[in-house]
């Protein structure tokens, strides 16, 4: 699986390009604008077999629909909680940020799964509230895509109006526990900022430096 990272959209929200051979399928994550991740589909000859939102942020969806009217055939994946989002520019928050944006009516969304598998690869959906309600996390082996879950150092903010800080203490708890036992590291692909390391992170990011330390790990 090959990752590309393509930080686009008004505040330049990491979007990511999934692209697997030989079979030339793609999967995007959190599509911020059409027109970067459609140039890069083109460049590679791929075909847009999904959209994974990690949360229903405007920034994080401002692409679908450019997407979805090249690609009408893929499937668009959110958490349930955060579906409102896409058809509503308060809860989006692009009533505040920017310009009104909303999904046509018309589009059809998928729950996610307990697990996807993209490309013969298996990834989890991990249920990572806080930031919204219906934040996930994607995640297999090797990598996770957070969204504004889990930063570079930091944690994405739980000030706005559906925000929940307790609900993210508990998901920060949950992502601790559930990698405690792995010995090989995993790459975080964020919302914004850098990439990052699990590993890493766990030293290094103070909110979760503090829990392991409480958590006795």
């Amino acid at each position: 699986m090959f990752i590309y990272r393509i930080p686009c959209g008004p505040i330049h929200t990491n979007s990511y390009l999934m692209e697997k051979t030989p079979e030339n399928l793609a999967w995007v994550v959190d599509p911020a604008e059409g027109g970067p991740i459609l140039k890069m589909l083109q460049h590679h000859g791929l075909i847009l077999s999904g959209i994974l939102l990690t949360h229903g942020h405007f920034d994080h969806i401002l692409g679908v629909n450019e997407l979805l009217h090249r690609f009408p055939d893929c499937t668009l994946y959110i958490h349930p909680a955060d579906q409102p989002c896409l058809f509503d520019a308060t809860m989006n928050g692009s009533n505040n940020f920017f310009t009104p944006y909303t999904l046509s009516s018309a589009i059809q969304t998928e729950a996610y799964p307990q697990e996807l598998i993209l490309g013969g690869e298996v990834f989890e959906i991990i249920e990572t509230p806080g930031h919204t309600p219906g934040s996930v996390t994607i995640q297999n082996e090797e990598m996770m895509f957070t969204g504004d879950f889990l930063f570079k150092d930091t944690i994405g903010r739980t000030d706005f109006q559906r925000s929940s800080p307790l609900d993210m203490q508990t998901s920060l708890k949950k992502m601790i526990f559930r990698m405690k036992n792995k010995t090989t590291d995993t790459i975080i692909y964020p919302g914004h900022y850098e990439e990052s390391a699990w590993l890493s992170e766990l030293q290094s990011n103070p909110f979760l430096a503090r829990i392991a330390k409480n958590m006795g790990q």
